[in-house]
Order: C-alpha cells, then sequence, then structure tokens
C-alpha cells in the first residue's frame, strides 16, 4: 500500500503540469486490486476528506474520473439492456415451444378431471407424485354499466341498508348483496334485490332488478397443482 498523500498521487498523475489528463499512476491501481476499492477509500479516508481541488488542472482530473464512471456506469447500463434482450429472447422461445405442450395437455387433463369426477360432489382428482387436478366455478365480478342510473336507484331505496354508498362513487363491495340467484355458468347476470317480506302486512316483495349494475361470472376455473415430477409410465389399468 502506498505511503503517498492524495495530493502527491495526483501531482504524479498530472505532472508535467501541462501534460493531458490522466488516470493515477499504477501503484494505486495495483493497491485497488490487492485490496479492493472499498479497503482503499477506508484506508485514505481522512485524506479524502480533507482533500480538496485548488487548481484547474486538478479539477479536470477529477472530472475526468467523474466521466470515466458515468462511462463505466453506462456500458453496464448497456450490457444489462442486451442480456436483458437475450434472456426475454430466450424467454419467448420457450414460451412458444412449450404453448402446444401445455395447451394440449391441459385440455386432457381437464377431460380426464371431468370424467373422473361427474356425478360426485369432488371437486379434486389427485394422481402420483403429489399432483391434484382440482375444477371450481367462476368466480363472480361486480360490473357498474352506469353509474348516474345507479345512484339515481339507490337514493330512491333508502329502505334497503346495504344501499349505503359513499359520495361520490358507488362502492363494488357494498353492491355485493344484490347478487340474487346467480347461474354456475358463465356470463352475465342481473343484479336483483332480495324478496322481503313488509314487517306490519307480511306481503312479500318481489325481487327487483336494480338498472346500471350487472355481475358476470367468468369460466370455471381448471388447475393442475404439481406435486412432485414422476418419471414417464404405463398406465396401469
Amino acid at each position: 500500500m502506498t505511503d503517498k498523500t492524495i495530493e502527491e498521487l495526483i501531482d504524479e498523475a498530472l505532472a508535467p503540469e501541462d501534460a493531458p489528463v490522466g488516470l493515477p499512476p499504477a501503484e494505486v491501481l495495483e493497491a485497488i486490486g490487492e485490496h479492493g476499492a472499498e479497503e482503499l477509500r477506508a484506508q485514505l479516508a481522512p485524506e479524502l476528506d480533507a482533500w480538496q481541488i485548488t487548481g484547474e488542472n486538478t479539477a479536470l482530473w477529477a472530472a475526468n474520473k467523474l466521466r470515466m464512471a458515468e462511462a463505466r456506469r453506462a456500458a453496464a447500463a448497456a450490457t444489462a439492456r442486451e442480456l436483458y434482450a437475450v434472456a426475454d429472447a430466450h424467454q419467448a422461445a420457450i414460451d412458444a415451444a412449450t404453448e402446444w405442450d401445455l395447451r394440449y395437455f391441459t385440455g386432457k387433463l381437464r377431460q380426464y378431471h371431468e370424467q373422473a369426477i361427474a356425478g360426485s360432489k369432488r371437486k379434486t382428482t389427485p394422481l402420483p407424485g403429489g399432483i391434484k387436478l382440482k375444477s371450481a366455478i367462476g368466480s363472480v365480478t361486480t360490473e357498474i354499466d352506469n353509474e348516474d342510473e345507479l345512484v339515481a336507484w339507490l337514493e330512491e331505496h333508502p329502505e334497503v341498508p346495504a344501499l349505503e354508498y359513499p359520495d361520490p362513487k358507488v362502492s363494488k363491495a357494498e353492491l355485493a348483496g344484490f347478487k340474487g340467484k346467480l347461474g354456475t355458468e358463465a356470463g352475465d347476470y342481473p343484479a336483483v334485490t332480495e324478496a322481503t317480506a313488509d314487517p306490519e302486512t307480511g306481503e312479500v316483495a318481489a325481487p327487483e332488478e336494480i338498472p346500471g349494475m350487472h355481475y358476470t361470472r367468468k369460466p370455471p376455473r381448471f388447475d393442475v397443482v404439481i406435486g412432485e415430477l414422476v418419471p414417464d409410465q404405463d398406465d396401469e389399468e
């Protein structure tokens, strides 16, 4: 490790005074390579803190160090972009190569699963190796088609407790109680109120369709839960 001060190292790097601005001398580079940049900075911390730029040539040297650091960072960013592009291309190629397998075998497994659970309430078909074939009806989402129309209807029906809504937007969560009886098939369904009985007369009010909104049930879900991969084997049937 050199015993020279930062100022002396800079003077050596710049000498003679009119010489082109360059790198610190070789001994500094060797020290960085031997000890690592962080360790070198730690050892020179007092001098680094105390050092000041006092002349134009020294300022040029510091500016050149800044330029080199920025250039190194820009080069690394360019290399990273190239690597990302290669990785993205590789991923796209693998996605394309496996698309048929995923679609074909998912379809066949779904067909097998539906046959296996036909006539039962089971939703899961277990396979060796911890693999499970699972199905479920599609989830339901609330769709607001015309908020002004919906808000007007809500304001006319204050007797329905769940129809309180935050101004000025309608909360979809607060509308979740008006699904009525939705079918299990995928598709759109009207939003309706529940049939309610008048506490005094006992008269039952027919369900009413709520304007400005509807519910959508998504297609049924089918998932293949993969456990440990098992070697190919002949079916034992």
